[in-house]
């Protein structure tokens, strides 16, 4: 794993092999002031969710989720 790049790029990488799978990330909650929100993000693979994330940022969120879903396909893929 190259902790070079970022969960999102690698999970994208990994998924792009294959031209049919469609990956995504929906945000299904943000709770919080503005100044302090909380995101809830889910990264879905063909709108199956793969991974579930939380971030002060969406941004961090979906690295998160990201992280979870390559966890996920840690003995699959890697």
């Amino acid at each position: 794993f190259d902790n070079a790049k970022d969960y999102k790029t690698t999970l994208q990488e990994i998924i792009q092999r294959n031209k049919e799978e469609r990956l995504e990330y929906v945000v299904t909650d943000s709770s919080g002031p503005d100044h302090a929100k909380t995101f809830e993000v889910e990264a879905r693979l063909n709108s199956n969710v793969i991974g579930h994330g939380k971030g002060s940022t969406k941004r961090e969120a979906e690295q998160n989720a990201a992280k979870e879903a390559l966890l996920l396909f840690g003995q699959a893929w890697f």
